[in-house]
């Protein structure tokens, strides 16, 4: 093997290293974005969940407000009016 094919061999051979370099690179730049937007994600359903749980429980209330006034109206029936 002369020189000049082991010198061709190792241009060849730090073509690939540079593109593999660049690669790991826009892998990288791919995997800080995906995560980014993972937790992003997450945030959004962390919140809808809360939003959730908050409407749940503004319901529950409204429902005992609801009850309330239905068994006052049923008392005042019950004791008939003169």
């Amino acid at each position: 093997m002369g020189s000049e094919e082991v010198f061709n061999q190792f241009t060849r051979l730090e073509e690939k290293i540079e593109t593999l370099i660049n690669k790991c690179v826009v892998l990288d730049k791919e995997n800080f974005e995906l995560k980014n937007k993972i937790s992003d994600l997450e945030n959004l359903i962390k919140s809808k969940e809360e939003s959730e749980v908050e409407k749940t429980r503004e319901a529950e209330e409204l429902k005992l407000k609801i009850d309330n006034i239905i068994e006052k109206i049923s008392n005042f029936n019950a004791q008939g009016v003169s």
